[in-house]
Order: structure tokens, then C-alpha cells, then sequence
């Protein structure tokens, strides 16, 4: 299970939005990313733990924020919820 949280909900102009992302699962490795809708908008390692995001170049208004883990060698790939931003 892939779950994303942000530290704002809404998206205004330059304004820098941190986003967090955690794997329920114990052994996971690779690489994650962020997206915007369909648009990556990070990429990241995966040891365990917690991958951050720091953004500051979305544009003002809705955006569909989603986790993407691309699984590795024993673990399927899995998306987080949509997290919608305003």
C-alpha cells in the first residue's frame, strides 16, 4: 500500500508544497515517482522508510497528486490514492 500526504492542500503560484510517501511494506526497493495527473513531476530511490518531494513550480489551481511505486524484483508496482490539491 502507497500513500502520499502534502503539506498543503491547495496550490498557489511558486508556492513550495512538500509531499511525503510511504510503502506499507518492509523489504521494498526502487524507484518512486510523483505525478501530476499523468505528468511525472519527481523521481526518487526507495530504501525503506520515506521519499520527500519538494515542488514550487506547479501552476495555481487543481492538480491530481499521485505516489507511484515501480516495484522491484518481489513486490508489484502500486499507486497511492489521488491526493487533489485545489
Amino acid at each position: 500500500v502507497v500513500h502520499l500526504n502534502s503539506t498543503s492542500n491547495t496550490a498557489f503560484f511558486s508556492e513550495q508544497i512538500n509531499f511525503t510517501m510511504t510503502i506499507e511494506c518492509c523489504t521494498c526497493v526502487g524507484i518512486v515517482a510523483l505525478l501530476d495527473d499523468t505528468q511525472i513531476v519527481g523521481v526518487g530511490s526507495f530504501l525503506g522508510g520515506e521519499v520527500a518531494f519538494s515542488l514550487s513550480n506547479l501552476t495555481a489551481g487543481a492538480h491530481q497528486m499521485i505516489a507511484q511505486y515501480l516495484g522491484d524484483a518481489t513486490t508489484a508496482s502500486a499507486n497511492s490514492s489521488v491526493l487533489a490539491l485545489l
